[in-house]
């Protein structure tokens, strides 16, 4: 995407770097901001209008919720954990179907 920007990538490098954070790795199945702040991002659309996630916001209660979910995040990293080695194994099986077993011999 910077590529096609040019001259423009300053202005292009923070959509290209929301949509890095917010896009779930097919690995872990998770978005690198929730694997960082155990919570979704809003995106800016979100803002402007209202919606349930946005009308329910209490920022009074916000902190305490950050704070126990937080307690939580070592428990969801084991979860991605275990997962990305699922999606690892699934790898290796697939590339393992195409390898062909040769026996080694003298000569």
């Amino acid at each position: 995407m910077l590529d096609e920007a040019k001259g423009r990538w300053v202005d292009e490098l923070p959509h290209v770097l929301w949509t890095y954070h917010t896009t779930p790795c097919r690995s872990t199945g998770k978005t690198p901001f929730s694997m960082t702040y155990n919570s979704e991002a809003i995106i800016l659309l979100e803002v402007g209008f209202l919606t349930l996630r946005t009308n329910i916001f209490d920022p009074d209660k916000n902190d305490q919720l950050l704070q126990e979910s937080l307690d939580l995040i070592d428990e969801r990293r084991e979860v991605a954990m275990v997962q990305l080695a699922h999606y690892q194994q699934k790898l290796k099986q697939g590339y393992d179907m195409g390898v062909k077993v040769r026996s080694l011999v003298p000569g």
